[in-house]
């Protein structure tokens, strides 16, 4: 019976830290300045972004296109200024996205942009191999990588360049998802909104080094100087992570923005949102290997489980039911809370809203799917290609283009 109560104790302790992140998280995101919860031309402001006194080279791997390329970029294209220069990547003349490009180009020839066609091969990352001729020719203070699949406006660069100005490390992103009219939209928004956030944004109220790297803001003297520059994180496949784990060991710290990285990209299918999922976990095994085993232990169905399990009948009152539904309240309680803030479910219909809930539950049933078949291989594929992380996230390409 003592061994059983220790046990029911140290779940109890596990659920109230866990409890305390998602609070902690929830504050931290008070701060969050959700333009794309405005309506969509009010969102595209068409507003070039004013920098003084500072140059900044926004970088943008590109490869193929989806049905929101073309607004993506964009919305970019507007931001440009004398002081600030999108740097557009793609690997070879024939990708699709160089139409998009072209016509843009067309469009807006006043944009300050830079279009590079050909990859050079230094290392495994392809991610890196076609961003480092921009980058080794970027003669700004700031460089910026910003994924192919964000939008942004005028402001939103503002925002967080004039926030980044008095930090000495990565300035950061929260990731989210605009709202999609189908299911496998908001099992995406769902995540990103409600569990990624939670640990997102509560590495950042800690001071941890914990982001990943949709959108990353740093000063090229600083990465030159205290890591060798983005080449020397050639043959990581998280190479976010090593490089900001690297500026952390060398006395940097990182903030996250009060604007978010808005992504907006086609998502039809739940089991494309899951295959995301397990490619990130193997990722994080092999940068965080002992994080990664452990966290299934904040899943909220591990929770239940645990709780069910070690809970004693009628202690504090409460049968084993009571308690499981009580936890389950008071996460989903959070979750709605955190939805409103983010995505401003509070603002949808009644219908909708049931849709975003469910949408988290499913989530929450496929993170422990996805926990298992992650930490089945560490094989990653990444788009159209096949790399195996190894040891220390050393990245290993499995095929041989």
């Amino acid at each position: 019976n003592m061994l059983a109560t220790a046990v029911a104790v140290i779940v109890l302790v596990l659920v109230a830290v866990v409890a305390c992140v998602r609070l902690i998280a929830l504050a931290r995101c008070l701060r969050v300045q959700c333009f794309h919860l405005k309506p969509e031309l009010e969102r595209d402001d068409g507003v070039p972004a004013t920098v003084d006194n500072q140059t900044v080279t926004i970088i943008k791997p590109l490869k193929g296109v989806d049905a929101h390329t073309e607004y993506n970029l964009t919305s970019f294209f507007k931001t440009t200024s004398a002081n600030i220069r999108l740097s557009l990547c793609l690997e070879t003349q024939d990708d699709p996205a160089n139409a998009v490009v072209a016509q843009l180009q067309q469009r807006y020839p006043e944009a300050n942009v830079k279009v590079y066609h050909q990859t050079a091969t230094i290392g495994v990352n392809p991610k890196i191999n076609n961003m480092i001729q921009a980058y080794s020719e970027a003669k700004s203070t700031w460089i910026w990588i910003s994924d192919a699949n964000l939008c942004t406006t005028g402001k939103a660069i503002e925002a967080t360049l004039k926030q980044a100005q008095t930090c000495n490390g990565v300035m950061h992103q929260l990731p989210l998802a605009l709202y999609r009219y189908s299911f496998a939209g908001l099992v995406e928004e769902g995540y990103f909104a409600t569990q990624h956030a939670y640990l997102y944004a509560f590495a950042d109220a800690m001071g941890i080094n914990g982001f990943n790297g949709m959108s990353t803001l740093v000063r090229k003297q600083t990465l030159e100087q205290l890591t060798g520059g983005l080449a020397t994180f050639k043959d990581y496949l998280a190479e976010d992570f090593f490089m900001a784990q690297a500026l952390y060991v060398a006395g940097c710290r990182h903030r996250m923005s009060h604007v978010p990285a808005v992504q907006n990209h086609q998502t039809t299918k739940v089991v494309d949102v899951f295959m995301r999922m397990v490619r990130w976990l193997r990722l994080r095994r092999g940068s965080m290997p002992v994080a990664s085993y452990l966290e299934i232990l904040i899943e909220p169905l591990a929770l239940y489980l645990l709780l069910w399990l070690t809970f004693p009948s009628g202690w504090m009152g409460m049968s084993k039911s009571t308690a499981v539904l009580a936890l389950f309240s008071l996460f989903n309680a959070i979750d709605v809370a955190m939805l409103c803030l983010l995505q401003g479910l509070h603002r949808r219909c009644a219908q909708e809203i049931v849709a975003q809930l469910v949408a988290c539950w499913v989530r929450d049933f496929l993170a422990v799917v996805a926990y298992a078949l992650g930490h089945a291989s560490n094989v990653v594929d990444w788009r159209g290609r096949q790399f195996r992380v190894e040891a220390q996230g050393h990245t290993v390409p499995l095929d041989t283009r």
